[in-house]
């Protein structure tokens, strides 16, 4: 009896997570900080960063579903009209960088850690933007008066990630390498887990 009573309340406790996830907002936008949002689309993350001068904007994360890109500049809009002068590629999987055509249409600069750029260039994925800039170890971006540290940390779920810190808001973003409280996908292809480590 015990057994068929931990079997309920398993089936219970899934059917109440899917129906949580089914009413979940197809994208939503939080604000954390007086000029840092987090725009969230699914099971992916970007920021933006809104300045007097501009909005540098990170992953356009569009792939398979280009709606989600002019959802997430229609999301920008909400919150100003100041134009998107920067996007920053997280890495270059394009679960997190597909789609930015929308934004580089609108006049923004597309940044990317170095190997990030060799491999899309080999890639030739079509519905990706090559990176305008590329950036090394660490870079420096300041747009109206807000700087955004760029770093390279090493390889690990790429050879390519690059944290953005916003040292004003003591803000880290990090994308698919920095787990809080998950569990590792079982497919890492081109992770470097001992570097990771």
């Amino acid at each position: 009896m015990k057994k068929s009573s931990q079997l309920f309340a398993a089936a219970c406790a899934l059917m109440l997570s899917i129906t949580a996830f089914a009413q979940a907002p197809a994208h939503e936008t939080k604000k954390i900080s007086d000029n840092v949002y987090v725009y969230r689309h699914g099971g992916h993350q970007a920021m933006f960063i809104v300045t007097p001068k501009g909005v540098i904007a990170t992953d356009p994360i569009g792939f398979q579903h280009p709606e989600t890109v002019t959802d997430y500049i229609a999301e920008i809009r909400k919150v100003t009209d100041q134009p998107i002068k920067y996007v920053i590629y997280s890495h270059h999987h394009y679960d997190h960088i597909a789609g930015g055509k929308p934004f580089k249409d609108l006049g923004a600069k597309f940044i990317a850690h170095k190997n990030a750029k060799a491999r899309l260039v080999k890639l030739k994925y079509p519905d990706v933007v090559i990176p305008d800039i590329t950036v090394g170890d660490k870079h420096t971006l300041t747009l109206g008066g807000v700087r955004v540290d760029l770093v390279y940390v090493g390889r690990n779920h790429s050879d390519n990630s690059l944290v953005m810190l916003v040292p004003k808001d003591k803000i880290a973003f990090t994308v698919d390498f920095v787990s809080v409280e998950g569990v590792l996908f079982r497919g890492v292809p081109d992770s470097y887990i001992p570097d990771w480590f």
